[in-house]
């Protein structure tokens, strides 16, 4: 996954400036992810100091693991470690990566070393590439211990071609076999390939190494020719398909692969490349993409340049069955299926909470995107449908989705606390994860110029690396200033820069109880991630 939007045009994909692509409010690919099955998404083009946070915190937020391509320096450079080792320090500290306790985020699952294989970089001297591949593992340990890392910690990965390795002392002719034992020995025995490492990365390898490689081919192809060979020389170490492309036979040997791995003990999985590209649905290219752009942009993008148009998705299809390539993958990773109408018609996760934005939703008579629009509601007065309020939240939006309701009559409903919906007493008043950084820093800028009780000269370092995080501090004071009967979507709401959040659900951003007024006193909350499909 990666923010291609156009030809040329790509950045880091995790910022809170793409919020639109991924956000709920915007074109929700994580969502759409989720409900196709997926677990966890692969992320490439890393930039070091931009700061991940919302990006970690709304995948943990419904589920979904994530997997960083690092990149941490070209294969086969002459001094990979300290140039790893600076870059790596830059994304822990500012990057979002650490939690304020300086353990990994929850999120993350593994770490890619090194840039993206590709055929043209084998060519080269594959003791120079491997020794990158030890020395970048060397300087994340190292830089951990640096940094005082702590908790549990996350799998390093080097992903290899799905090639023969003529060159490779062992297992040359087993497809990728032979790149990941040059990698394993140069690891295991660094001083053999003339590096003295500064850790002991002979040891870290049975506990943080997972192998991974790229690869386009049949399910039968890879079990017969690396899952077979793999389990004989590598009994221990785990393997993941960092990249798998639809071969010929199509994109539903993605099923078969995906069986093989449930089956397996050391076969982790794959992840399918690629989610988006410009010219996935375009006749003349046989792109494997889930999708590609759709007939209208429902949104606008400004990651690394020039601001661009977000289109909305069209699935791609599988050029074997003609199907959608949507419907391959939920069945492969045991997902929904997507309405693909829906995928360029109105978001309601994007409609404004006000009486405006009641009357599009009404107008439109959808019922689906009206009970959206009353969870919202719902979500945003500090409060949540209690586990068996589904059959009273669908009466609820039946009685208010005809054209010509009251949306203050709606809100006041909510708000007089009926039987299936839940308070939490500990609500606050936060920076809701969907909205663009320049929307919550035009509301901090408002709250800090009104704040009585506090001064927004004092926010802690920490806490103001991103305008998400400086809203929790910011709108959690200030909202607590306030007196009388309350009205969240009056004094938190901000245009949609805010939300007054239950503990449950703000408590899982990860720098919430350094950030939130009262929060560093909460309980751990318990239970599953919200479900993506609700």
């Amino acid at each position: 996954y990666g923010a291609a939007l156009g030809e040329g045009h790509a950045g880091d994909a995790m910022s809170a400036a793409a919020v639109p692509l991924w956000g709920r409010t915007g074109r929700g690919d994580l969502r759409i992810m989720r409900q196709l099955g997926a677990n966890a998404v692969s992320l490439r083009g890393m930039d070091d100091e931009v700061d991940r946070t919302n990006f970690l915190d709304s995948a943990r937020q419904i589920g979904v693991d994530v997997a960083l391509d690092l990149n941490l320096c070209d294969l086969g450079s002459s001094d990979c470690f300290s140039t790893a080792s600076e870059r790596y320090e830059k994304m822990l500290r500012r990057g979002g990566m650490l939690t304020p306790t300086q353990g990994y985020h929850p999120a993350l699952r593994f770490l890619s070393l090194l840039g993206p294989p590709r055929t043209s970089n084998m060519t080269g001297d594959l003791s120079a590439f491997a020794l990158s591949a030890a020395q970048a593992f060397d300087a994340i340990l190292a830089t951990e211990a640096r940094l005082g890392v702590t908790g549990p910690s996350v799998n390093v990965t080097v992903s290899v071609p799905f090639l023969a390795c003529p060159r490779c002392p062992e297992l040359g002719e087993t497809p990728a076999l032979g790149f990941m034992a040059l990698v394993e020995a140069a690891i295991k025995e660094p001083r053999r390939f003339g590096y003295s490492p500064h850790t002991e990365i002979d040891n870290a390898y049975g506990t943080r190494f997972t192998h991974s490689f790229t690869v386009q081919a049949t399910a039968a192809e890879i079990r017969e020719r690396l899952l077979q060979p793999f389990s004989k020389r590598f009994p221990t170490t785990p393997v993941y398909i960092a990249e798998y492309t639809a071969p010929e036979a199509g994109a539903a040997e993605l099923a078969l692969v995906l069986d093989a791995a449930r089956a397996s003990p050391f076969f982790r999985g794959a992840f399918f490349y690629q989610y988006f590209a410009p010219d996935a649905v375009s006749p003349e290219r046989n792109s494997t993409a889930v999708f590609g752009p759709g007939g209208r942009a429902i949104g606008s993008v400004n990651i690394s340049g020039p601001l661009l148009d977000v289109p909305c998705l069209a699935a791609a299809r599988d050029t074997s069955t003609g199907e959608p390539i949507t419907t391959v993958i939920s069945g492969a990773y045991r997902g929904y299926d997507l309405d693909l109408q829906a995928l360029c018609g109105m978001n309601p996760w994007a409609v404004p909470l006000t009486q405006a934005g009641y009357a599009v939703v009404s107008e439109e008579g959808n019922f689906e995107h009206m009970k959206v629009f009353v969870r919202q509601v719902v979500e945003h007065l500090g409060a949540s449908v209690s586990p068996d309020g589904g059959a009273n939240l669908v009466y609820f939006t039946k009685k208010y989705a005809s054209k010509g309701g009251n949306f203050f009559r709606l809100v006041s409903e909510l708000r007089a606390s009926p039987d299936w919906v839940m308070e939490d007493p500990n609500a606050a008043c936060v920076a809701d994860r969907n909205a663009k950084p320049e929307l919550v820093s035009q509301a901090i800028q408002w709250m800090c110029k009104h704040a009585n009780s506090f001064s927004c000269d004092d926010v802690p370092e920490e806490c103001s690396w991103s305008a998400h995080r400086m809203g929790d501090f910011v709108f959690s004071r200030y909202y607590r200033e306030l007196r009388g009967y309350v009205n969240p979507l009056v004094s938190c709401y901000a245009e949609g820069a805010a939300v007054f959040a239950t503990s449950g659900r703000f408590l899982r951003n990860s720098w919430s109880r350094a950030c939130v007024a009262g929060a560093s006193e909460l309980a751990e909350p318990t239970g599953p991630p919200k479900d993506p499909h609700d």
